[in-house]
C-alpha cells in the first residue's frame, strides 16, 4: 500500500493526536495516583491483586507517555483494557482520563476551595 501526499498529512495528524492523548492520559493517571498517595509500585501491586497485569514499569511508561528510548517506541499507546482498568480503579469515566480539564471543577474550583478530584485550587496547607 502506498500513501499519496493527502493521506500522509492525515497519518501525521493522527500520530500527533495519538501522542498528545497518550501524554494526557499519562498525566491524568499520575495525578490521580498521587492524589491517593500511591507510588507506581503500590498502584501496580493493588492492580495486580485485582487481577490486572500492569507492572510499575508499565505504569511509569504510561504516565510519561512513552515506552522507552528506542526511536520506534517513543509513544506509548494505552490499550482500551488499560484505560478501563485505570478508570474503574480510580472511579471515573474513561473519558475523564482523556480530558484536559477536571470533569468536576473544570479546572477552576470556587475561590477559597480546592477540588477533591484534581487538587486544583487554593494553594496552601490542607487540613
Amino acid at each position: 500500500m502506498t500513501l499519496d501526499s493527502s493521506t500522509r498529512g492525515t497519518k501525521n495528524a493522527l500520530t500527533e493526536d495519538s501522542t498528545r492523548y497518550a501524554r494526557l492520559v499519562g498525566r491524568n493517571i499520575a495525578r490521580l495516583r498521587a492524589r491517593r498517595g500511591l507510588t507506581q509500585k503500590q498502584l501496580a501491586e493493588e492492580l495486580q491483586q485485582q487481577g490486572h497485569s500492569l507492572s510499575a514499569g508499565t505504569i511509569g511508561f504510561i504516565e510519561k507517555g512513552h515506552s522507552g528510548n528506542s526511536p520506534k517506541h517513543q509513544r506509548r499507546n494505552v490499550s482500551v483494557d488499560q484505560l478501563m482498568t485505570f478508570a474503574i480503579y480510580f472511579g471515573c469515566n474513561p473519558a475523564d482520563l482523556l480530558s484536559e480539564t477536571c470533569p468536576h471543577c473544570k479546572g477552576t474550583p470556587p475561590d477559597g476551595f480546592t477540588c477533591n478530584a484534581c487538587g486544583e485550587g487554593e494553594a496552601g496547607p490542607q487540613p
